[in-house]
């Protein structure tokens, strides 16, 4: 961070114009709030900048990772939660047709792409053609 030339800058600039801040001759009475708004202001903003900002940030930054913890979690709970369902369901017509625990096969469809689970004579079959199930 360039914390010694914003602080120097700013610095120099309100030590500047605090001789007119300070002057009371008639002359400068109608530069005087101008000059004090001025060198007032960049104060304020060296306070917002080196001391309000970074800790907005840094807040953001840690309410961001434990958002991020919390979905993770959450996500690996529900993809958890959905394949014990989808292993029950996929499971539970093969072992309600009779057939022994093994892999689940699936049919092709002509562009090669799965249609779904086989039936239990497409099951047979395949048994047949393999010997491993």
């Amino acid at each position: 961070m360039r914390l010694r030339p914003i602080l120097l800058t700013s610095l120099t600039t309100f030590l500047g114009v605090l001789p007119l801040i300070l002057e009371r001759s008639t002359q400068a009475q109608f530069l005087i709030p101008l000059t004090v708004s001025l060198s007032f202001g960049i104060l304020v903003a060296i306070f917002i900048l080196m001391l309000l900002v970074p800790a907005l940030v840094m807040l953001q930054e840690h309410s961001l990772a434990l958002l991020r913890r919390a979905s993770r979690r959450w996500a690996s709970r529900t993809c958890l939660r959905r394949n014990r369902q989808m292993l029950r369901s996929a499971a539970g017509p093969i072992a309600q047709a009779g057939f022994p625990p093994g892999p689940l096969r699936l049919r092709r469809g002509a562009s090669g792409g799965h249609r779904g689970p086989l039936g239990p004579q497409e099951h047979q079959r395949a048994a047949d053609d393999t010997g491993f199930l």
